[in-house]
């Protein structure tokens, strides 16, 4: 919470300031970038447009399932992540409302998004402004940080603040971990973002990691897995099965 000087913009910005020095200084930086890059790799490196007829929506939401699930395993501790892989920060709790992943801490709801793979590591943020075709979910949050603000809605790009604001405490509850990926490889980047109501999704946004090829990214080699015939080349398996025998006077259809 911070005492409003000047502008709503001008306080928000200080207040994700503090929240990202908190997310990272808990360790939490470093585990989303970690379970990010994992994701990631994998779902790019098994991605087949040519031969299974996949698309960038069908990766989308590969990418966004396997990272809320793994989300899952490792703040659980399951033995299908490696140990050293587990999440372990005092404080923090793993939801999933409607279906998105949500980290909680106290007095900070961190909900994660996926921004589109055209777009690669720089999306257009502002795009993401009409948040009722978006989501249920982040429509919520950006109303509750709207509210929490007074009723401050975003103004269009390069105008200026409807209103400025007194000394009351700013508190913004909602925030959005905004994470991408390279559509050409493994490298990811994660931003953290204020989501609020009106003519532009973000009060403010900051990054939190940009992959550097061969230095945070994960081993990755596209033609490693080609060792063999193509999918559509490999022999199909033909499935075990007779016919039910007729039994005599039972109706035919």
């Amino acid at each position: 919470m911070l005492e409003r000087n000047g502008s709503v913009q001008e306080s928000v910005e200080q207040l994700l300031a503090g929240t990202k020095d908190r997310l990272t200084e808990a360790g939490v930086v470093d585990l989303l970038q970690d379970l990010a890059q994992d994701v990631w790799a994998m779902c790019v490196n098994r991605y087949e447009p040519d031969e299974l007829g996949d698309t960038h929506m069908s990766l989308g939401i590969q990418a966004v399932e396997n990272f809320k699930s793994r989300a899952q395993r490792r703040y659980l501790g399951d033995d299908r992540e490696a140990p050293e892989k587990h999440w372990d920060v005092q404080g923090l709790t793993l939801e999933t409302p409607r279906n998105v992943l949500t980290l909680l801490m106290p007095g900070l709801r961190l909900m994660a998004m996926k921004t589109p793979m055209a777009e690669g590591r720089s999306p257009r943020l502002d795009l993401l402004a009409d948040w009722g075709d978006q989501s249920h979910a982040r429509n919520q949050i950006a109303l509750e940080n709207t509210q929490a603000m007074g009723g401050w809605l975003a103004p269009a790009r390069g105008q200026d603040e409807l209103f400025k604001v007194g000394s009351a405490p700013l508190a913004v509850p909602n925030y959005l971990l905004l994470w991408s990926g390279d559509p050409d490889g493994p490298l990811t980047a994660g931003r953290l973002a204020v989501p609020v109501m009106g003519e532009q999704p973000f009060a403010a946004v900051t990054d939190l990691w940009w992959d550097v090829a061969n230095v945070d990214a994960p081993s990755y080699d596209r033609s490693s897995r080609i060792d063999g015939p193509g999918f559509d080349e490999r022999p199909v398996t033909k499935p075990a099965l007779s016919l039910k025998p007729s039994v005599a006077g039972e109706e035919q259809a």
